[in-house]
C-alpha cells in the first residue's frame, strides 16, 4: 500500500543542517514537530519509520558504520540500499517527488547514516546530499529513483558503475527519464567496459544521444529500433575513441 511520509519544510531543514555542520547532534528521530503530510492518503507510522531505519542501520553496520569505510565499498553499499529502499518506502511517484520527504529522511530519520555515507569527502556537509534540491544528488532520493530508472534490473547498476550511471541518471529530463533507454545502453556498453571505468566513452555516448534526441523521439521507437539506434551510437563513439591519439 502506498504511504505518505513526513515532509520537513525547507527552512527547518536548513536550520538542522547548519546545526549538524557546526558539530550538532545527529541522533535520529522518528518525527519532528515542524513536519507535515500531503493531505490525502495513509500516513506512515512511527513504527514503520523505525523499521526502515533499523533495516538501513543493519546494512550500514555490515559496511563498517559508524567507523571509517573504504570508498571502494560504498558502491556495493549503495546497491544494497537501492535493492531494499523502494519496497521499504512504498510511495506514489508524486510522493517520492517531494523534496521535503527526502530532507526528512536525511536530517531526521537517518542523520548519522547520511553523515557516515559521505565521511570520505572533504565536503561531507554538502547541502544537496542532505536538503533535497536535486533528486539525483540527494543521499536517499537518488537510490529510490534508481530502482525506478532501471525498473528493478539491478545488474545495470553494478555493471556500469557510479560515475558512468551519473552520466545518464543525472540527465533526468532526457536519458534518465527513459528506463528502456538506460537498460539498452547498459547492454551495449557492458561488454565494451568489461569492468573498466571508461568515463570518456560513456560521456561521449551520452553527448551523442543527447544531440540526436533533439530530433528523434526515442519513446516512439520499438524495442528493436531502440536497440539498433543505441548500437549505432555506441559503435560510432567507439570508432571515434579509437581514432584519437593514444593517451599516455
Amino acid at each position: 500500500m502506498m504511504e505518505l511520509w513526513p515532509r520537513l519544510p525547507l527552512g527547518t531543514a536548513d536550520a538542522i543542517l547548519r546545526s549538524i555542520e557546526q558539530g550538532g547532534d545527529t541522533t535520529p528521530e522518528f518525527d519532528h514537530e515542524k513536519c507535515y503530510y500531503a493531505p490525502l492518503g495513509k500516513r506512515t507510522t512511527a513504527t514503520r519509520r523505525a523499521a526502515l531505519r533499523d533495516e538501513i542501520y543493519q546494512i550500514a553496520k555490515e559496511f563498517g558504520f559508524p567507523g571509517v569505510t573504504h570508498v571502494s565499498m560504498l558502491a556495493e553499499y549503495d546497491l544494497r540500499i537501492t535493492r531494499m529502499l523502494h519496497d521499504a518506502m512504498p510511495m506514489a511517484w508524486s510522493e517520492a517527488g517531494s523534496r521535503e520527504v527526502w530532507s526528512f529522511v536525511a536530517l531526521v530519520l537517518l542523520p548519522d547514516v547520511t553523515k557516515w555515507r559521505w565521511q570520505h569527502r572533504l565536503d561531507v556537509i554538502n547541502d544537496e546530499r542532505w536538503v533535497c534540491s536535486d533528486m539525483t544528488r540527494h543521499t536517499w532520493a537518488r537510490l529510490w529513483w534508481r530502482h525506478v530508472q532501471v525498473e528493478g534490473e539491478y545488474g545495470v547498476l553494478s555493471r556500469i558503475g557510479e560515475s558512468g550511471l551519473n552520466q545518464f541518471f543525472e540527465r533526468r529530463d532526457t536519458i534518465g527519464a527513459n528506463p528502456p533507454l538506460i537498460r539498452g545502453l547498459a547492454k551495449q556498453l557492458d561488454p565494451l567496459l568489461d569492468g573498466k571505468d571508461d568515463r570518456d566513452l560513456i560521456r561521449d555516448v551520452a553527448r551523442r544521444i543527447l544531440r540526436q534526441m533533439a530530433f528523434i523521439d526515442e519513446v516512439a521507437l520499438t524495442n528493436i529500433e531502440l536497440d539498433e539506434w543505441i548500437a549505432e551510437i555506441v559503435s560510432t563513439s567507439v570508432s571515434a575513441q579509437l581514432a584519437q591519439p593514444t593517451r599516455r
